[in-house]
């Protein structure tokens, strides 16, 4: 699956200057630079409740993440 960085760094600027988002902006930006751990899938799974659906969707699109949920 081909990544579509360009997308990820667009949700991850959306939501980084909100101190809350701030593990899950640190785990999506690891994604982006091909140096993240599956706990920072964790964590960004952690966040769909809490993210736009759009979002949650492109991120699944990009990097599996419902294959974790389920």
């Amino acid at each position: 699956m081909k990544m579509n960085k360009q997308l990820l760094y667009q949700i991850l600027v959306k939501y980084d200057s909100n101190e809350l988002f701030k593990d899950f902006c640190d785990s999506l930006s690891r994604v982006i630079q091909d140096k993240y751990t599956d706990d920072d899938i964790i964590k960004i799974v952690s966040f769909t409740t809490k993210i736009d659906k759009e979002d949650v969707d492109s991120i699944d699109q990009n990097v599996g993440i419902y294959e974790v949920i389920f």
